[in-house]
């Protein structure tokens, strides 16, 4: 800081820690919470109504031909976005009675999937420091 305004050349960034959180919060959602990430190209959603009550027809589509490296890529773009919505660091650090005040916030993913997330917002950055 100079005068108020930051020097642009002494700002360095790195993404390792953002790459990093991607990946627990992927392994977490699909290892411990049994939920799989789909991309958005792996399945078609087609609005219906019956009786007055609207939902969703998903069919998931074929993705053989589709190379690993940008199925991976997919599924982290979702969950980048999901971190960058739901994630945040506390002030202070928090014991397991403060994880339960924290307000539950709920995602949903591209397929339709909600995940709920309470104390995990913040234990689940927490691994950084």
């Amino acid at each position: 800081m100079h005068d108020g305004f930051a020097l642009q050349k002494c700002i360095i960034r790195h993404d390792v820690g953002g790459a990093y959180l991607t990946q627990e919060l992927l392994n977490h959602i699909e290892n411990v919470r049994k939920t799989d990430v789909v991309p958005r190209f792996a399945f078609k959603k087609k609005l219906i109504n019956s009786n007055g009550q609207e939902g969703f027809d998903l069919t998931r589509l074929d993705t053989s031909g589709v190379h690993p490296s940008y199925y991976n890529w997919c599924k982290e773009e979702i969950t980048r976005d999901l971190k960058e919505e739901v994630l945040y660091v506390s002030e202070e650090p928090l014991d397991d009675r403060g994880l339960e005040t924290i307000r539950s916030q709920t995602y949903e993913l591209p397929d339709g999937q909600s995940l709920s997330f309470q104390g995990e917002r913040v234990s689940l950055t927490e691994k950084m420091f």
